[in-house]
């Protein structure tokens, strides 16, 4: 997270800082302020290059009139030394930074980043390239008798670094190689090595590319001389690493000012025409690494090596130092410990031929096993695959199965003009049996029951397990006297006493009816009008009943409010999303948050989404609710991100969502549309949906993992998953259900529950969130107990985007902030913050 916020969060705390300064603090009501700038060409093509930032200066800051200065480094040098009045603010290389900054004083306040293909880059360094056909010139030995083109024996990311690097290599300046400087001149290089005048030239890392991608030459004309690319760093270069160009104000400035242009300059927009897309301004980088650098190369001002003191060497490499004698001391342990092995050798040798001849045997061995692994192999790809499609308890087809025959059987049934009936097949006293005898009983009682249930119907009929205690029997070319007749026969045949290792158990079975296409043309209608039936069934006690509008009492209404949803789902303005925070115990600052629906209807107000999401699920309407969802988030992310605010963001999937096939293609859209980087994505699966296909959930965990989604098991505690499926899923945290937070202040039972789900959780390197936290004992509690983030109403309720960034500066979690020596982010600075957008309809073209 903080890596992140490195990012834009300190642009933002700048522009707060700014705005603190009074008016009044002004140096004066208008002054002149020199900026000098050290030349790297042309002087009129730098005072052009530079003139839109001395205009952005001068607009945002009318008080005072900037004035830009190109100087050569020796008037940098000069300029600075005498502390001339006339010279305010410096923008040099890093390395005469470094000088200026040990010899007089001078301190970096902003730092200038490059961008390649609008990325931006915060390490430079030096190239060398060379014509494309000399295939003779790879390494930098080959320059030996050679010349090479820079553009000034003084420039860092020009030649200093090339040269140091050179040397390295074993090549000495004018005496194994030439060398022609351009005086800054960057084409004089490039003209150089293409016309022959020179075998290699040397350029900063980055310019060539940018050169060729702004189409002022062409790219395979050339090619790199040792090429290498380093982390966070995708351009080629030939030599270290070192930060950009600072700019440093000298010690007359007033920190006012240097507060005021600092602000500014991060006030410029990086895509904007003044930027020309190359270079943005950040804040002041570490520039211990260029110490090193300069050190290494012995330049100034650490020119001379003969100042070095055994004090200043123990000061500046005392770990070194340490790390030596250690390695020295192990060296010497580890010399006498192989002499006294080799003596123990030589009486072994024997031994260790017996051992290679054991090893052999055992490689033998491996190699008659691979037939074997391999079949197991294939073996176990086909037992997956079944379950993917089979209920492995009785051996039917499962839900899955089951929605694409049933697919299958509408598309044909349309065709002939033919009819179907769907049973819905609920078993009485199962949750009973589990509850009381144990599971075992219950999976018996399932498995009689569809053996009785298939001998039944037959062998061209289809029958199918689609809950814990519910089949459905498919019966092709059936109308709804022979399915009523076939209702009879099914109750009669489930209507039996079962006898299980000697205990007597009676059943009896309820069934829903359907009829395609009288009560549905699609699977889910039939589906979900069957299951009407059954529940009217088992309310009445009735043998079975074929679907009836009337069935369903809230039936008018809750078609009301399908229609009215699916209306939601195309206008702006009625789906909102709110967030509510998630904070760190540790450090009690925000780290994430969960994005939670709401429907503001515009007759009958807000509608719980407890009302809504189900209808949405039995309806289908799950999937586009969930893709308003996905893109809402998303969308809202992606704000964030702009605001370089790094804030995780929660969206809850249900068990609908987890057999959706098309959910993951979706996500990859969003992603690519929105831009989001997948680590401010969090997915957030109940227990209990989980356990309805685990192994297809466990391959969607997985592949949403290598996407770089973080994933939290919710509501833990509350279902029925092992151990040992939980060890395999790629989860990231485990969120304990409030049910157990709740009273945990009073409840020493709950406390043993918390306890125990953190330690357990903790041993499988997962995080642990407390959702439900209400009170400041609960608090104090979690944080006792090792909990690593709480969420809850004494945090704050859900709210707004907007609501959600003022409470992150107002609230007492914000506040933390200030107790860390930082100030508290703001989007904008002296304006009103519009609220982010959180609807909509989003990229069209993602269906």
């Amino acid at each position: 997270m903080m890596r992140s916020l490195l990012g834009q969060l300190p642009r933002l705390l700048c522009l707060l800082l700014a705005c603190l300064v009074p008016a009044t603090a002004s140096w004066s009501d208008h002054r002149d302020v020199v900026i000098g700038v050290q030349l790297q060409g042309n002087p009129d093509r730098e005072l052009e290059r530079w003139s839109p930032v001395i205009w952005h200066l001068n607009r945002h800051l009318p008080n005072y009139h900037f004035e830009l200065v190109p100087l050569t480094r020796s008037n940098t040098l000069s300029g600075v030394d005498t502390g001339a009045a006339s010279l305010d603010f410096v923008i040099t290389d890093p390395g005469l930074y470094v000088e200026l900054e040990v010899e007089n004083g001078i301190t970096r306040i902003a730092t200038r980043i490059s961008k390649i293909d609008g990325h931006a880059l915060n390490m430079l360094s030096a190239t060398l390239f060379t014509r494309s056909d000399r295939i003779d010139l790879s390494h930098f030995e080959d320059l030996e008798g050679g010349s090479i083109a820079a553009l000034d024996e003084h420039s860092f990311s020009g030649w200093r670094l090339a040269e140091h690097a050179l040397r390295k290599a074993g090549l000495v300046a004018n005496d194994d190689y030439s060398t022609l400087f351009t005086a800054f001149d960057t084409w004089e290089v490039i003209d150089a090595v293409l016309e022959g005048r020179a075998d290699a030239g040397v350029l900063p890392a980055g310019l060539l590319q940018q050169m060729s991608a702004n189409d002022n030459l062409q790219r395979e004309q050339f090619k790199f001389i040792e090429p290498r690319q380093s982390a966070f760093f995708p351009v080629a270069h030939s030599t270290a690493l070192y930060p950009e160009w600072p700019l440093a104000k000298l010690r007359h400035t007033p920190d006012t000012l240097a507060r005021q242009v600092v602000v500014a300059l991060l006030d410029i927009d990086p895509d904007s025409d003044m930027t020309h897309a190359a270079i943005e301004w950040n804040t002041p980088l570490d520039y211990q690494p260029v110490h090193e650098l300069l050190r290494t190369i012995g330049a100034p001002p650490y020119a001379g090596f003969d100042r070095v003191t055994l004090a200043s060497l123990i000061d500046d490499h005392g770990h070194w130092l340490v790390l030596a004698a250690i390695a020295l001391a192990m060296m010497i342990t580890t010399t006498a410990y192989t002499l006294y092995l080799n003596r123990r050798l030589v009486t072994s040798e024997q031994r260790l031929r017996d051992e290679n001849h054991e090893r052999r045997e055992a490689e033998e061995a491996l190699g008659r096993y691979g037939d074997e692994l391999e079949e197991r192999i294939r073996s176990r790809t086909a037992e997956l695959e079944y379950l993917a499609h089979y209920d492995d308890m009785t051996g039917l087809p499962n839900r899955n199965l089951l929605f694409d025959r049933l697919d299958q059987v509408i598309t044909e049934s349309q065709k002939e003009s033919a009819s179907f009936a769907l049973l819905m097949v609920g078993l009485d006293r199962i949750r009973e049996i589990n509850n009381t005898l144990g599971h075992y009983f219950g999976d018996m009682i399932l498995q009689q029951a569809a053996d009785v249930l298939v001998k039944g119907v037959g062998e061209t009929e289809m029958v199918a397990r689609s809950g814990d205690d519910v089949f459905v029997v498919v019966l092709t070319s059936c109308d709804r006297a022979s399915a009523e007749e076939m209702a009879h026969q099914v109750h009669d045949a489930l209507d039996r006493t079962f006898y299980l290792d000697g205990h007597p158990l009676h059943m009896k079975a309820q069934l829903g009816i359907t009829l395609f296409p009288e009560h549905g043309i699609d699977a889910d209608t039939l589906m979900r009008h069957a299951d009407v039936a059954l529940h009217s069934v088992r309310r009445t006690r009735m043998e079975f009943s074929v679907y009836d509008p009337s069935l369903n009492k809230h039936g008018l209404r809750d078609l009301k409010l399908l229609g009215d949803l699916r209306t939601a789902l195309s206008v702006e303005d009625q789906l909102m999303l709110n967030f509510q925070p998630k904070v760190s115990l540790r450090d009690r600052r925000l780290t994430s948050v969960e994005c939670l629906i709401r429907w503001n209807h515009p007759q009958m107000g807000l509608i719980s989404p407890e009302l809504f999401v189900p209808l949405a699920e039995k309806t289908g309407l799950i999937r586009p609710l969930t893709l308003w969802v996905l893109n809402a988030a998303f969308d809202q992310v992606s704000r964030w991100q702009e605001m370089g605010l790094n804030i995780v963001s929660a969206i809850n999937l249900s068990a609908w969502n987890l057999q959706d096939r098309h959910l993951l293609g979706q996500i990859r859209e969003l992603i690519e549309a929105w831009n989001v980087k997948p680590s401010r994505i969090e997915m957030e699966v109940t227990e209990s949906a989980m356990m309805d296909d685990p192994e297809r959930v466990l391959d969607l965990l997985r592949e949403l993992s290598d996407m770089g989604i973080r994933l939290s098991i919710d509501d833990f505690g509350t279902g029925y998953s092992s151990m040992s499926y939980l060890k395999r899923l790629p989860v990231d945290e485990v969120k304990i259900d409030k049910s157990f937070v709740l009273n945990l202040d009073s409840n020493a039972e709950d406390r043993a529950i918390v306890k125990a789900t953190i330690d357990l959780a903790h041993s499988l390197g997962l995080e642990v969130i407390a959702e439900g936290v209400d009170s400041q004992e609960t608090i104090d509690l979690l944080i006792e107990m090792g909990c690593d983030t709480a969420q809850g109403f004494y945090i704050s309720r859900p709210q707004s985007a907007l609501d959600l960034l003022k409470w992150h500066i107002e609230s007492p979690w914000g506040q933390a902030l200030y107790r860390h020596g930082e100030e508290p982010p703001v989007p904008i600075v002296g304006e009103a913050t519009p609220e982010p957008k959180t609807v909509g309809n989003g990229p069209k073209s993602i269906h």
